[in-house]
């Protein structure tokens, strides 16, 4: 018998208790995993054993719940956007409306993302060549 170590799983990447068991296959320790500690949270039960990635396995968890929807909320009618160019993100949002400081937040955020990739794009073509040019 091999030891598989079992863990639910969550496409965003959490693990939840996790459990070392004892089975002649994945399929096995799947079925005595579920059964000795049942979980209805977690949609994937992930199996790994060995060593490197070739020893991992994802299964559908078979006590898995789908959480349920809420109905459907009536929503405004959207009309189009106009073509002129002065429809902003903010203003799309109908009546949940930002205040002028989470709009602020906001575009700090995304002017931090472009200052990064402008960073990022100045030190592949002008630094790294620099350094490399220096080193030969």
């Amino acid at each position: 018998m091999k030891k598989y170590d079992c863990f639910y799983y969550e496409h965003n990447g959490m693990f939840r208790n996790g459990k070392t068991v004892e089975a002649e296959s994945a399929e096995d320790a799947l079925r005595v995993f579920t059964e000795s500690s049942p979980n209805e949270e977690y949609p994937t039960v992930r199996i790994e054993w060995g060593w490197g990635i070739l020893g991992i396995s994802s299964f559908l968890n078979p006590n898995y719940i789908e959480p349920q929807k809420a109905e459907a909320e009536e929503k405004p009618p959207q009309q189009p956007a106009r073509t002129d160019g002065s429809v902003g993100w903010y203003e799309n949002l109908g009546e949940n409306s930002l205040s002028d400081r989470d709009i602020l937040i906001a575009q700090l955020h995304e002017l931090r993302t472009i200052k990064r990739c402008v960073v990022c794009t100045i030190i592949i073509v002008i630094v790294i060549p620099i350094v490399f040019s220096v080193i030969r």
